[in-house]
């Protein structure tokens, strides 16, 4: 087996422009296949608070995303860094008792799940919600929260991830 040149790379994974690769900064590529509808093909436990998440590497850097649709449509709720709260304790996790989730984490899945496409819609809030769908494309820039529901029975979505030089601070012990 051969090693891929970083140069190269990117064009196979076609990056965007300013990826630059090194070892310690290397990209992934991943593929979600789900299968159902609703809580139990999201990721967490079902629950749509739990899903809502930011993306890291194994060593808490924070990583961009790009989230390609290649069969069925997916809902993709995502917010800017300072919109949601960490928790304390595990600052890779949401803080459920912020004032903006606090009521939200006792609605039911659904009603939870639109309460934040309602809160991701609001002029005052940097968010969005958008339908991922064959041939689509969502970039979603390390530390931004967002959450991923299928809403057909079937769905793959692909795309690359770069871990950035950010790292989650932890708290101290």
């Amino acid at each position: 087996m051969e090693a891929v040149d970083p140069d190269e790379l990117v064009q196979l994974t076609r990056t965007p422009a300013g990826w630059d690769f090194e070892l310690s900064n290397s990209a992934h590529l991943m593929h979600i296949v789900t299968v159902g509808v609703e809580g139990a093909s999201m990721l967490g436990s079902g629950r749509v608070l739990e899903a809502l998440h930011f993306d890291t590497s194994d060593k808490l850097e924070l990583v961009d995303s790009a989230l390609c649709g290649c069969v069925g449509k997916k809902r993709v709720v995502v917010f800017a860094p300072d919109e949601l709260d960490m928790s304390e304790d595990e600052p890779w996790k949401l803080d459920v008792n912020s004032e903006k989730l606090r009521e939200i984490a006792i609605l039911s899945d659904d009603e939870a799940w639109a309460a934040l496409e309602a809160l991701a819609q609001r002029d005052n809030v940097s968010g969005a919600v958008l339908d991922l769908e064959p041939g689509k494309f969502v970039f979603v820039p390390h530390g931004w929260w967002h959450m991923v529901r299928p809403l057909e029975p079937f769905t793959v979505i692909t795309g690359p991830g770069k871990a950035s030089s950010v790292q989650i601070a932890l708290p101290d012990v």
